[in-house]
């Protein structure tokens, strides 16, 4: 991603706000997952691709407003996983759909 960019893996690094030789120490060592996720942020990408678990490069970013439909939460929520790496249950789903909802409904515009 850094060539593509056309930046050095030093520059990427000072960019995300790490150490200048974070991202050559990860040849020796697992990174922390908030230095990942600065990274992926700096390359406008999810820390899933970085970490090759998926193709898709851009992040999936989805905006709610009160004009969602269920159909679009539900959508939304299938790409939701629980604390646990888990699917979330059907009580789980109607749980974020209202709470998704109630906060649309009360935000103040």
């Amino acid at each position: 991603m850094a060539k593509e960019k056309k930046i050095s893996l030093k520059q990427l690094a000072l960019s995300s706000g790490l150490n200048e030789n974070a991202i050559y120490d990860w040849q020796k060592s697992t990174p922390k997952v908030d230095n990942l996720k600065k990274v992926a942020d700096t390359l406008n990408v999810s820390v899933d691709y970085l970490l090759g678990d998926t193709d898709e490069k851009e992040k999936n970013i989805v905006t709610v407003t009160k004009k969602t439909t269920d159909a679009e939460l539900d959508r939304l929520l299938d790409s939701t996983e629980s604390y646990d790496g888990k699917e979330l249950n059907d009580q789980d789903r109607k749980t974020m759909k209202d709470l998704i909802k109630a906060y649309v409904r009360n935000k103040p515009e």
